[in-house]
């Protein structure tokens, strides 16, 4: 059998399988480094660079230098790669790194799947602990990394390793590369044209614009909750060790020579250097207070960073509110003749609108109110200055001159009217200016380690924290409405409010007894049974009657299908957890997958399209293809005219022939005398019709 690839003389041998094998693992290790200063150090270093000489947000730019620059660094790495090979390197070693590479990522991605279970078990809480999925995790990754090294070594392992590269799969060497050309290169052509349909059609559709920007394998146990609602859990994240909250998103970036982007992730005291950046601006025109206090906030200790956060978000929302509802207004006195003035600078329904995206907006994440804010005032702006631009052209303009004196006053009252409205809407125009400094400050949200989350999120359970609920005032109920408390604080000022109304009724001796058991409840539940107790077990009918007077007054009497109890306590609210997408830190695998995938497939199909063509198997079949081609004799152009000629006139004669045919025979068929072919006459009627309309 023919190969495409043949053990020069002089090349090396070695006396078992296991030196390509070894050398095949270490080029898997030179591999991973290789990706990893690709993949990770490169952008790594770019990025730093890029900021440090302050060249603003990467945009295209930044992208493109730096993928050429990582393309040109892989191709390095490869070439030095193959130099550490030597020009005749042992049979094997090629196709055994890439199979060893594919068995690693294998053994990654089985580790990573353990790890997912163990996680999920861990975080559940239900019988293995976080440090115990850890070290179950570690030691799955190592028992499938030696049981692929152990099969990696394996001589029919090894055997398979040397036919794969024995098949020429991993060398630029061709078979009979000078026989069957044409249909070689149109073999290639076609195989190219349908692979690059299906990446222009993966590229059209936007498949790869859906998911992730780029691909990464996530490392197991460093998830962290990117915070987007953060509930009534803001004292309990407080609370948590600053190890646990390392990382804030920006969601709006503000002042563009801010060089945030959104979605962008940093540690919080490289934030808060970006917010005082933006505060000691002048050109910001941030008032003299929101500094004071943020600048405050930014250098307290005690301050945690989602109250930082929090703090930025409700002067920005202050700054928003004033811009929203700015307008100018002059009182008319109609008894004198002067009319009144209102110039606004977003209109009624679009105010409307903003505020009902107010009352859904979470303090958390306020930047799709900016963003909705900025686009509406953006607006507003450009329209209030077309106004101001006509009107001042329609006052320059030169007018007819009025005979009538009631005319030229009426004008003049008219163009008096108009100037006022300029300067409103130029006043206008000047303090929405000077309230824009709230799109100049960004916001963010804080990261914070799931299982620290989960635990700062169980203590705002039912059972150890609620909030008091809307209710009428009672002077003996201590607590306020809106209040979180904790539950024994919550249960004692119920059974505190029960006793008070109890203590009027119960003033004898016997009542006195019953009163002191009703002291001993712990809740209102409880005291709720120990009242049902009482009534049941007293043979005091007196008693008995002012216990189930009570009992109906505090609203803990059975009631009637249909009849709504009695109710003087408030309802139990429970607390809203915090919550967010979940971020894991990642290994990168390929990134802007939207255009290195396509220019990847792209690659492989050209070496697929030529490797195949120099298969021997194959490339025979194509060279012996085009043997019997040559073998063909074609017709000239003047006999394939004349053959053309005839084949469309022939068609052309024989429809005619079958149309007449037809015909002839319909119309003779359906005559009434014969009869055969019958025609309903409603189908005749909506054929005329059919006719007429065309």
């Amino acid at each position: 059998m023919a190969v495409a690839v043949k053990t020069p003389p002089g090349a090396r041998s070695f006396g078992s399988l296991a030196s390509p094998a070894i050398l095949s693992l270490i080029g898997v290790l030179y591999l991973l480094v290789c990706l990893g200063i690709v993949l990770a150090g490169i952008p790594w270093l770019w990025s730093s660079a890029w900021q440090g000489l302050d060249l603003g947000s990467q945009g295209w730019v930044s992208g493109t230098l730096l993928g050429l620059l990582c393309l040109a660094a892989g191709v390095g790495l490869l070439w030095l790669g193959g130099r550490l090979l030597g020009p005749e390197p042992p049979v094997g070693v090629r196709s055994g790194v890439f199979v060893g590479f594919l068995g690693l990522l294998l053994a990654v991605l089985l580790t990573r799947w353990v790890s997912m279970w163990l996680e999920y078990w861990a975080y559940s809480g239900t019988w293995l602990g976080l440090n115990t999925a850890m070290i179950l995790t570690g030691a799955a990754g190592v028992l499938f990394l030696l049981l692929w090294v152990w099969t990696f070594t394996r001589p029919w392992m090894q055997g398979f390793v040397l036919r794969l590269e024995q098949a020429g799969w991993f060398h630029a060497t061709s078979y009979k590369s000078n026989q069957g050309l044409k249909v070689r290169r149109g073999t290639m052509i076609g195989l190219l044209m349908l692979i690059g349909a299906g990446v222009w059609v993966l590229v059209s559709h936007g498949t790869l614009r859906r998911g992730s920007p780029d691909w990464g394998l996530a490392i197991p146990f460093t998830g962290q909750e990117i915070i987007d609602n953060v509930g009534d859990a803001e004292q309990e994240i407080a609370r948590l060790p600053p190890e646990s909250k390392k990382q804030v998103q920006v969601r709006w970036p503000g002042l563009k020579t801010s060089q945030l982007e959104a979605k962008q992730f940093l540690s919080p005291d490289d934030f808060k250097a970006k917010v005082n950046a933006i505060l000691d601006d002048s050109d910001n025109k941030v008032p003299a207070g929101v500094k004071k206090r943020l600048a405050a906030a930014a250098s307290n200790d005690k301050v945690d960073i989602v109250e930082y956060l929090l703090r930025i978000n409700h002067e920005i929302h202050a700054g928003l509110d004033r811009l929203m509802h700015l307008q100018k207004k002059e009182e008319g006195f109609w008894l004198l003749g002067v009319e009144g003035l209102e110039v606004r600078l977003l209109r009624e329904d679009v105010l409307r609108r903003l505020e009902e995206l107010d009352n859904r907006t979470d303090w958390t994440d306020i930047s799709e109110l900016i963003a909705a804010v900025g686009r509406e005032v953006d607006q507003a702006v450009a329209a209030l200055k077309r106004d101001n631009e006509r009107a001042e052209r329609a006052l320059k303009e030169k007018k007819p001159q009025l005979k009538s004196a009631r005319e030229q006053a009426e004008r003049a009252r008219e163009e008096a009217r108009e100037a006022k409205r300029m300067e409103a809407r130029r006043q206008l125009l000047a303090e929405q200016d000077e309230l824009r400094w709230a799109f100049r400050l960004p916001t963010a949200v804080v990261l914070v380690d799931r299982y620290a989350l989960q635990q700062a999120n169980a203590a705002l359970t039912p059972t150890k924290r609620i909030r008091v609920g809307l209710y009428k005032p009672d002077p003996a109920f201590k607590l306020k409405e809106g209040e979180v408390v904790s539950r024994q604080e919550f249960d004692q000022a119920v059974v505190d409010l029960y006793v008070q109304r109890a203590r009027p009724r119960l003033n004898d001796k016997r009542g006195q007894e019953a009163l002191s058991r009703l002291q001993q409840a712990t809740s209102g539940a409880d005291f709720a049974n120990v009242l049902h107790e009482e009534i049941d077990l007293t043979t005091d009918r007196s008693l008995r009657a002012r216990l189930e007077t009570l009992e109906k007054e505090l609203g803990l009497a059975p009631t009637k299908p249909g009849e709504t109890p009695k109710k003087i306590i408030p309802d139990e609210v429970p607390l809203t957890p915090a919550s967010g997408p979940t971020k894991f830190a990642t290994i990168p695998l390929l990134p802007a997958v939207q255009f290195t995938v396509p220019l990847l497939l792209l690659a492989l199909a050209m070496w697929f399209s030529w490797r195949v063509v120099n298969m021997p198997s194959f490339a025979d079949f194509l060279i012996a293809t085009e043997a019997e081609l040559n073998k063909v004799s074609w017709t000239t152009q003047r006999r394939l005219a004349q053959d053309t000629v005839v084949v469309l006139a022939t068609v052309v004669l024989m429809a005619g022939f079958l149309f007449t045919t037809d015909y002839f025979w319909k119309t003779v068929l359906s005559w009434k005398p014969i009869g055969v072919l019958h025609i309903p006459e409603d189908t005749k009627e909506k054929q005329k019709l059919a006719d007429k309309r065309w």
